[in-house]
C-alpha cells in the first residue's frame, strides 16, 4: 500500500490542513460484509509519512475483490479494533477519522479519504482593552459541563461514546504576555471532548498575579468545530464574547489520497 497525501501536527489542533512529516495513520480494509478482505485481516495498518510518501508496515495486497477502506489519525499501536479507540485530551492530540471509501480493488486502488476532526477546539482570543499593567497571563483554565476529557471513538463512524470528565477544570498549560497594542491578539487553543451537554464555560486566569474570571455563554459543543471566544482584558474585569464558530477544515479540503498498490494474488 502506498499513500500520497499532503503531509497534519500532533499535540495541538491541526489548523493548516496538512499533516506534518513523520505522521502516522492507521488504514483498515474489509470486504463488503465488513469481514476480512479476501481472507486477509488488514486492521489498522500503520502508514508513516517518509519524505513525502506514506510507507506501510505491512503491504496490503489487492485482488479483484471489492473492499471498503477506513483511516484514522493518529495511528495507535495495539488497537486492531478501530471502532473502540481510546481518547484522552491530556495529550492534546487532534484525533481524526475518515469517511469510508467503497469499491476499493486492484482495478480501483485509490481511496480518497476525507478526514474529519473527532473532537472540538476552544479558541480563546486575548486582547488588551484598557488594562495598563504588564499583562502576564498564567494559570489559564476553562471549566464547563459542555467539555469532557475522555471518550471512546468509533473511527468507522466518528461516534464518541463512554464520555467522562465533564466539568473538569482544564488547563491550557501556557503562559504569555498580553499584546501591547489593542489591535493585536494572542491565540490559545484547547482540544476537548464535546460532552453533548449544554452549559456555560467558566474562564479563569491570573493576570500579573491577580485572578480574573468570566463566563462564556451557554453552548453545546460539536465535533469537527472550533469555538472562538474573545477575551478582552480591561482595568477591572475581563469581558468574553462569542466569535464565529467554524469547522477546522474550512480553509482546506483535507482530502487524503491513499493509493493501495499491492500486487494481485
Amino acid at each position: 500500500v502506498g499513500v500520497t497525501t499532503p503531509a497534519p501536527f500532533t499535540k495541538a489542533p491541526i489548523l493548516t490542513g496538512v499533516f506534518p512529516a513523520s505522521s502516522e495513520i492507521g488504514v483498515t480494509l474489509v470486504d463488503t460484509s465488513n469481514d476480512k478482505y479476501d481472507g486477509t485481516a488488514y486492521k489498522n495498518v500503520r502508514f508513516t509519512e517518509t519524505s513525502g510518501k506514506w510507507v506501510p508496515d505491512t503491504d496490503i495486497e489487492l485482488t479483484n475483490k471489492v473492499g471498503t477502506a477506513y483511516a484514522c489519525y493518529p495511528y495507535q499501536s495495539g488497537q486492531a479494533d478501530i471502532t473502540a479507540l481510546p481518547i484522552d485530551i491530556s495529550t492534546q492530540t487532534d484525533y481524526m477519522y475518515a469517511e469510508p471509501v467503497t469499491n476499493v480493488s486492484i482495478q480501483s486502488p485509490t481511496a480518497n479519504f476525507e478526514m474529519k476532526h473527532a473532537l472540538s477546539v476552544l479558541h480563546l482570543i486575548f486582547k488588551r482593552g484598557s488594562y495598563t499593567g504588564t499583562g502576564a497571563v498564567t494559570e489559564l483554565k476553562v471549566k464547563g459541563n459542555c467539555a469532557a476529557t475522555n471518550a471512546t471513538l468509533n473511527a468507522k463512524t466518528g461516534e464518541l461514546t463512554n464520555k467522562s470528565g465533564e466539568g473538569t477544570a482544564l488547563s491550557f498549560n501556557e503562559t504569555f504576555t498580553l499584546p501591547s497594542l489593542t489591535t493585536e491578539t494572542h491565540d490559545c487553543y484547547l482540544i476537548v471532548v464535546p460532552s453533548g451537554t449544554s452549559s456555560t464555560l467558566d474562564v479563569s486566569f491570573k493576570l500579573d498575579g491577580t485572578t480574573y474570571s468570566c463566563t462564556a455563554p451557554t453552548n453545546t459543543l460539536a465535533t469537527n468545530t472550533m469555538y472562538n471566544y474573545n477575551v478582552i482584558v480591561n482595568g477591572t474585569l475581563s469581558a468574553v464574547s462569542v466569535g464565529n464558530v467554524y469547522s477546522w477544515n474550512q480553509n482546506s479540503s483535507y482530502q487524503e489520497d491513499v493509493t493501495i498498490s499491492g500486487s494481485t494474488r
